[in-house]
């Protein structure tokens, strides 16, 4: 999964999701709290505690960038 957020509370706010390299999602608009707009913070897990079986997410190398040069993986 590929997420590319850009959070306004504006027009300008954005989310792309690309999953296996197709794009799946594709907002444009707004994108947080206008009281929240100095702290927005990336958060990306599991948030729930209401099952009765332990629950786990697994990252496999997990980038966070401000270009895409910067989160793109060296190839082998």
């Amino acid at each position: 999964m590929v997420f590319k957020i850009i959070p306004k509370t504006g027009k300008g706010g954005r989310l792309h999701v690309w999953q296996n390299g197709r794009q799946v999602v594709d907002y444009q608009g707004a994108l947080g709290f206008k009281n929240d707009e100095n702290e927005i913070v990336f958060k990306f897990g599991l948030y729930r505690d209401t099952m009765d079986r332990p629950m786990r997410i697994v990252y496999d190398r997990f980038r966070k960038g401000k270009t895409d040069k910067k989160l793109a993986f060296p190839t082998r």
